[in-house]
């Protein structure tokens, strides 16, 4: 047996196998760790694509609720490309502009949209949305043929423009929202119609309109019926300075009262007060408010019941008076209690129909037995109206049966004397009156007409009725439908300016005058149906007829009257002609006179031949101012009268006058008189006699008035005046002052229209001469 041993040195072969066992420990653990990166990046992996597919699944459903915002928005939408050619339109587009086909559009450019301004493609351009109002005229898109249109009319549009793409490095499109505004539009249109509307009842209501501060009573704004009111011309003057109508109660507490219903219940009515006006006299206002919380303001209406106040306090202070002066009087007095609508009537008022006052019952079903059937009806709407405010009395006519059978006719007016303590009437009170005799009287004056009437037809003279505020032809009488050639037919059919030949406009003007002068004359050319034309004098006045105020006009044929007066007027010139020949040679013979009466004054004479060269000088100057007087007094009466503007006529005489340093003030305007063309004449011969013997004088004043007479024009100064003894001499011919020739010539003047001149003034305080035109040959002017 052989044992054999080998021995082999291990050492490097176990660290090799150590070093391999390191080795593959540290790979493994590499392994581990690239294992679990791949393992999570296959998880990330994972939910990124999950996350994936859930974002296109919300960017499926976006895309769909877009396109069903798109298609089915009401507001149209246009999509633009970046170079603005329109890529697509919604639905509602392509309704709103009537477009059946979206081909017939889809190279329009929205550069190229005429609505589009400028400015507003320069902001697109830098990336800014735009907004803009406009309204679209659907007949230009049909005039210029910009795309066929089902649409019609003219539409307003709201638009507005983004351009999108922002934050990218240029505009990729443009988004265009366009709504349908015209209904918001003419909603807009209609409320600001409705507040010019309530404006305008706000500034003409005759019922005062305010609006006031709640806690200091400030007059925020008004109306020029509460200015008025208040003693003031109009809302602006009252306005122009802060007014506090809490300062102007009588009675403070008033204030204070309506002030508490307004928190307490946030409106009142019918609240009565006395109110300070701006002279401080006193008035009493009804009124009735509401409180505006949200603008610390009230608002409400005033009425002025003054009057009413009045007459309530002289109603309560005169019954006893009334008592006694209806005992001895054809009127009776009843009275109603409203909430039973029973009453009773005094003996004196049953005695009027016959009976005695226990005979007549308390209600009023018994009393409307006693009246006629007829005018029961009328009675009770009476009573309804009143009670209900329409009227502010009630008031009746009817008939009621007299004790002896016979219908009598009475009047009954009545008024509320007593209220609830809620305000609602509580009693009427009244007189009951017999008119029986008046009523005969009626019937009496229709027969009156009947003869005024037939006076009108059988009347030679030519009359129209003229409606005074249409200008027609109501009636003509038969001397008219004669002298005009026309039908009563045709002329009542006809305008006062398809007869007078003068132009409308100032025949209108001359009817206004006409009406509210009382009656003037006018001088017409009137043409007949056959075509003639004639001179005609017109006297215009007003009459009423049936409650309607109408022109009565009586036309009087002056054509050949005219002619023998221009016949005289150039008699009258061929004389004045003569005249001036005449006053020339005497004048040229005057002044040799004065030339050698000069000479002779410078010589050395016999004081007695000097004084009779001195008188013969001053008589030759009384000649030369003879003559000059007649030269002045041919015209008067030349020429017919014209209406003349008295302050026109001031202020030129004015101009042709040389006044120094005297300060002349002509304080009239709008009045027109019917005088000689020489009117001015006498306004010259007024100032130059307060020039030359006024002294002290350094003003004069022109002014008027109007009174039942007529007009009356004052020329007063400051001047030394006229001496009482010759103020009834001063229109003599050369009596005082030498002021005769001027104040005579004036008189002259004015009488040819028969207006007067008188002399008043306070001697010492200056001269007052007064002008009294009388009525018709005045007229207020512009």
């Amino acid at each position: 047996v052989w044992i054999i041993t080998i021995k082999k040195d291990l050492t490097k072969r176990r660290a090799a196998e150590e070093n391999l066992k390191l080795t593959l420990d540290s790979l493994e653990q590499q392994v581990r760790e690239r294992t679990a990166q791949l393992s999570d990046a296959n998880r990330d992996l994972t939910d990124e694509i999950e996350e994936r597919k859930q974002g296109e699944q919300q960017l499926r459903e976006s895309e769909n609720r877009y396109h069903a915002i798109y298609d089915q928005s009401p507001i149209a939408i246009e999509l633009y490309g970046a170079d603005g050619t329109l890529v697509h339109v919604n639905p509602a587009c392509l309704t709103l502009f009537g477009i059946a086909d979206i081909q017939v559009i889809q190279n329009f450019s929205l550069f190229a949209d005429p609505n589009l301004k400028d400015e507003h493609k320069e902001k697109l351009h830098q990336g800014e949305t735009i907004q803009y109002q406009g309204s679209f005229d659907f007949e230009k898109v049909k005039v210029q043929n910009l795309y066929p249109t089902s649409r019609e009319g003219t539409i307003w549009l709201e638009v507005y423009i983004t351009p999108l793409g922002i934050g990218v490095e240029e505009i990729t499109g443009f988004l265009v929202q366009i709504k349908d505004i015209t209904t918001r539009k003419r909603a807009e249109d209609a409320l600001i119609t409705a507040k010019e509307t309530y404006r305008n009842i706000f500034l003409n209501s005759q019922i005062g309109l305010f609006r006031t501060d709640l806690i200091t009573g400030l007059i925020l704004d008004a109306n020029d019926a509460l200015a008025r009111f208040l003693g003031y011309q109009g809302r602006n003057s009252l306005l122009e300075k802060p007014f506090t109508i809490s300062q102007r109660y009588v009675d403070p507490h008033d204030r204070e009262k309506m002030v508490a219903l307004l928190q307490a219940e946030g409106k009142f009515q019918n609240f009565e007060a006395r109110i300070r006006k701006k002279d401080d006299s006193i008035i009493w206002l009804r009124f009735s408010a509401k409180l505006v919380w949200e603008k610390g303001w009230i608002e409400g209406v005033s009425e002025d019941i003054t009057e009413y106040k009045l007459a309530a306090k002289a109603l309560v202070d005169s019954q006893s008076k009334l008592q006694l002066a209806l005992s001895g009087s054809e009127t009776g007095m009843w009275e109603l209690h409203i909430p039973s609508m029973s009453g009773e009537i005094d003996n004196r008022a049953a005695q009027l129909l016959g009976y005695e006052q226990k005979d007549v019952g308390s209600h009023t079903t018994d009393w409307d037995v006693l009246s006629h059937p007829d005018d029961v009806p009328l009675i009770e709407q009476r009573l309804t109206d009143y009670l209900a405010g329409q009227t502010t009395i009630f008031e009746t006519e009817h008939r009621m049966r007299h004790s002896s059978g016979e219908w009598i006719w009475v009047v009954g007016r009545g008024k509320i004397t007593e209220w609830l303590q809620d305000g609602s009437p509580l009693l009427i009170s009244g007189t009951i009156q017999d008119i029986s005799g008046r009523k005969r009287m009626e019937e009496g004056l229709k027969e009156s007409e009947k003869r005024y009437r037939d006076m009108f037809e059988i009347n030679n003279a030519v009359m129209l009725i003229i409606d005074s505020e249409t200008t027609q032809i109501i009636d003509a009488n038969t001397a008219a439908i004669r002298y005009y050639g026309y039908t009563r037919e045709e002329i009542t059919h006809m305008f006062i300016s398809e007869i007078n030949t003068a132009d409308p406009g100032a025949i209108k003007t001359d009817i206004s005058h006409a009406v509210g002068q009382q009656g003037m004359v006018f001088q017409f050319q009137h043409r007949k149906k056959s075509g003639e034309v004639r001179d005609v004098e017109v006297f215009s006045g007003p009459v009423v007829v049936k409650g309607k105020r109408l022109l009565h006009s009586i036309i009087q044929d002056v054509t050949e009257r005219n002619r023998v007066e221009e016949s005289l007027r150039q008699a009258n010139h061929k004389l004045n002609l003569l005249s001036s020949i005449t006053r020339h040679d005497i004048g040229n013979e005057l002044q040799i006179i004065f030339g050698y009466l000069g000479l002779v004054k410078d010589t050395d004479l016999n004081p007695r031949i000097h004084e009779y060269i001195e008188n013969a000088y001053v008589s030759s100057l009384n000649i030369e101012r003879q003559l000059s007087f007649t030269r002045d007094y041919e015209d008067i009466g030349v020429h017919s009268p014209v209406w003349q503007d008295v302050n026109a006529v001031i202020i030129q005489t004015i101009h042709n006058i040389d006044v120094n340093q005297i300060q002349i003030l002509a304080l009239i305007s709008g009045v027109e008189v019917f005088a000689d063309p020489l009117m001015e004449k006498v306004f010259y011969n007024l100032i130059d006699n307060a020039k030359r013997y006024g002294d002290t004088i350094t003003e004069i004043r022109f002014s008027g008035f109007e009174g039942p007479d007529g007009y009356t024009i004052i020329c007063e100064d400051d001047g030394v005046g006229i001496p009482d003894e010759f103020k009834s001499k001063i229109f003599n011919r050369e009596y005082y002052k030498h002021t005769g020739f001027g104040l005579n010539l004036s008189r002259e003047i004015l009488e040819i229209t028969g207006i007067t001149i008188i002399e008043t003034g306070e001697p010492g305080k200056g001269a007052r001469f007064e002008i009294l035109i009388p009525v018709g040959k005045f007229r207020k002017g512009k």
